[in-house]
């Protein structure tokens, strides 16, 4: 998948995802256990309440993990 997705069809199992919110772009992923309760959340734990679509990321490079 290589276009904007509206955020409600978004994974919500953990998958890192890219998530556009406000015009700015965050690598996140839907994260349920949070002192606020469930949300979408940077890798650094910042949350993210209202993005608006997401994209899978690329794979990555070969030889990268």
């Amino acid at each position: 998948m290589t276009e904007w997705q509206p955020i409600k069809t978004a994974p919500q199992d953990g998958t890192m995802i890219l998530l556009v919110q406000n015009g700015v772009q965050y690598t996140a992923y839907w994260r349920t256990e949070t002192k606020i309760g469930p949300c979408w959340s940077t890798p650094d734990s910042m949350p993210l309440f209202c993005p608006s679509h997401w994209m899978a990321l690329p794979p990555l490079p070969d030889g990268i993990r």
